[in-house]
Formats: structure tokens, sequence, C-alpha cells
């Protein structure tokens, strides 16, 4: 069934027409698409750019992308050679996306895979925060009266009548009534927090069926900038008809944002993987290999970083992605507390929030959402344990009386 297909199974017959979600085409390379080009068997996004280079990938998304085959007939009926160009170029756009999502295109829901653009998303072009994201962080925590504990890292979650208890790896416990869990979904997956009891089965069955993808970077800082210091982006199409495309097919321009020259280059898809495997030495040479394609006389960097967010502990990965099976209905889940008489678990992240999954500001908006939720269950317990208090407080009082006054047992106060 569709529910079950991924977007790596599917076709994109046009290029025009591969952002109206009509991507549901499994074609035999015999059958046509609505369009008149036979079934391609590789996604590929529309360009941007348009002009030769979108053109070019409109003739290689109509036809089928078995190697073997060296031409197909398009619509109009002229031969279109497929070229190893043709191959790049569709390769390109889709490490592109693959860069997007987070993931392999296999392993994205064909039905699925864009729920939150229906809600619209974030109005206004991109941006890089200059400073870095932590000063949203610092906004929030520097002017209140907050107390931030480093170095603790929890393994353990237990809940009940007594409330919630926090445990760390040193043996400190933390007590409280409610409890925010933020940590990322890899987390929750890899089951690194110990619940107990153990989660209800419809949270965990959540947690399961949403993905968590992978996206790493090669960061290098140069003494001088050889590219184009104005621009934020650039993209370099793949050799060899596009195998590893996902390895730095995209370099990022910081120069305007951090005043320095570094170029970061984007490793994404199965190749998101195969870097964490890779001594930092050879990620960076591979990355200068690209850059020397287009830039003949780069130099080597300065200084380098090669992230590996799918090793990282505290992180197993970068962001949520919607995986055959899967929907928007998941990310609901995730982000309802499970509450009891006495405790309130309340979950937050990106994760959580289905208009704005894999995205800061969803992050931060389900913050602000959870500490509501939270004010509202401390203030409920606080009404509720006054109201408690206030009827013992009447119990205790009408029980004087009556040992006082003894009334007849059908006319006393309180039976």
């Amino acid at each position: 069934s569709e529910e079950r297909q991924s977007v790596g199974q599917c076709s994109v017959p046009d290029a025009e027409n591969a952002g109206n979600r009509r991507a549901g085409f499994d074609l035999q390379p015999d059958e046509k698409a609505p369009n008149g080009c036979p079934g391609a068997r590789s996604p590929c996004p529309p360009s941007s750019s348009g002009g030769d280079h979108g053109a070019a990938l409109k003739e290689a998304a109509c036809v089928a992308a078995k190697p073997e085959e060296g031409s197909k007939t398009t619509e109009g009926g002229a031969a279109a050679a497929i070229t190893p160009h043709h191959r790049s170029l569709v390769s390109w756009h889709r490490a592109h996306l693959e860069y997007g999502c987070g993931a392999n295109l296999d392993d994205l829901s064909l039905v699925h895979w864009n729920q939150d653009e229906a809600y619209g998303g974030f109005g206004g072009r991109h941006a890089m925060a200059k400073g870095g994201l932590v000063q949203a962080v610092n906004g929030i925590v520097l002017d209140q009266d907050v107390t931030v504990t480093h170095g603790e890292v929890v393994c353990g979650v237990e809940y009940g009548e007594h409330g919630v208890k926090v445990s760390t790896r040193s043996g400190k416990t933390f007590q409280a009534g409610v409890a925010l869990i933020t940590v990322p979904l890899g987390v929750l997956k890899a089951d690194a927090i110990q619940f107990q009891p153990p989660l209800p089965r419809w949270k965990r069955g959540a947690i399961s069926n949403l993905g968590f993808g992978n996206l790493n970077k090669v960061v290098m800082e140069f003494e001088a900038p050889f590219w184009n210091a104005d621009q934020d982006y650039f993209g370099i199409v793949p050799e060899d008809g596009g195998q590893a495309a996902g390895f730095c097919s995209m370099f990022w321009g910081m120069q305007r944002v951090c005043g320095r020259p570094i170029l970061t280059g984007l490793v994404s898809g199965n190749e998101a993987v195969a870097v964490e495997k890779l001594p930092d030495s050879e990620a960076v040479a591979r990355a200068m290999r690209q850059l020397r394609r287009h830039f003949p006389s780069a130099p080597d960097p300065l200084r380098h970083r090669v992230t590996r967010w799918g090793s990282d502990p505290f992180a197993r990965g970068c962001y949520t992605f919607v995986p055959p099976g899967a929907s928007g209905q998941d990310y609901d889940r995730l982000a309802e507390p499970v509450l009891g008489f006495g405790y309130g678990l309340l979950f937050a992240g990106e994760h959580t929030v289905k208009e704005h999954p894999d995205t800061v500001g969803g992050a931060l908006m389900s913050g602000m959402r959870e500490a509501k939720r939270a004010m509202e269950l401390l203030n409920l317990r606080v009404q509720l344990s006054n109201g408690i208090r206030k009827r013992k407080a009447d119990r205790d009082l009408v029980e004087v009386l009556q040992s006082e006054v003894q009334l007849p047992q059908e006319k006393q106060l309180y039976r």
C-alpha cells in the first residue's frame, strides 16, 4: 500500500510537477506517467536554478534510471540520451532533498514525508544566528531565576503517586511533581533513559514509529576565502553519475555570519552515516577533493571539525522524519503528557510539533507549550491539595462539634 511505500520507491516523472505531491507513481519502465513521460525509478526534486540545469534535470527525470538503458523516447518522440552528467544532476537533487529530510529517501513515507507543508511553515527567508543558537537558550535562562545543573547524565525517571524522581549516573536524584522530557527522539529510541514504570504502549509506539535521521558537516577554516564570500552557499554536482552524492554536495559560506573564512560542507543520506566511521583527516581530504573540482587552487584548511551526530550519545542523530507506516499523528502522540494521580510527565522537542518538525523554532514553541501545561498542572495540583486540606479541616471541626454536642445519630453533621 502507499502507506508502506517509501519516496525512494516512487518516481517524480516531471521536474515541474515535483512539488505538487503527485509523487505516488511507481511505474514499470514501459508504463506512461500522467504527463506522458516513461516511469522514472529515481525521485528528483525540482530545480530552483532553472535554465539549462533545470532542463537537463527534467530530461533526466523522464527516463528510467537503469544504467544499462542508453536512451528513452520522450513524449515528443525525441530520443533523450542519458549521460553521466544527467545522472549526477538527479543525484545532486536527491542528496539535497535527503539533507532537508535528514534521511535517505528510501526511508521516507511516500504519503506523509512532507506532512508539515500543509501547515505553511515559518514565513520569511532562512537565516543563521550570529553568535550561534546558544543565544536563544541564554536569553531564556540568564535573565530568569533558573538553576541549571551541568554534568549530570539522566539515566532513569520513576513516576507514580509520590511524584516524579529523576536519577543521574552520579547517583543524584531530583524530585518534582512534574517533569518535562526534552531529550531528542534518538535518545528515547535508544532507551538511554529507563522509565519506571515503562511508558504507556501508545507513547512507546509513537517513539518507535517516527524515524530519527542523520546529517553531518565538515567545517573548515581557511586563511582567506577563495570563493565568493558574499555567497551564502553553493552546490557541486557529484562525479561518476552521482555515486556518494551526499558527501559535500553543498557548502555553506560562513564569512558573513562569523566574520571568518569558513566553509561548511553538508553530508547527507547514506554518506552521513558513513562519514562517522572515517578519521577526520580522510573526511577533510574528501571534502577538499570535492572543492578542488571547482576551485583547483584551493589551499588546505587551517582548522577543521567533523560532526558525528549519530554517534553522539546525547543526540543519536539530527532530527525526525516520517518513515513508511508513520504519520503526523505520531508527533501528536509524542506531545501528549503522561498523567496520573500525583505526577505528570510532559514532552517537548521538535519531535512533538507536527506543524514545525526538525526546526529550532518548533522546538522552542513546544517548550513554551509545555511550560504553560506544567503551570496549569501545578496550579491544579495546588487547588486540589488546598481542597483536600479544607475538606479535612472541615471534617475535623465537625468531629469536634459532634464530640461536644452528642447529637442523635440521624442529625449528626458528618457521617
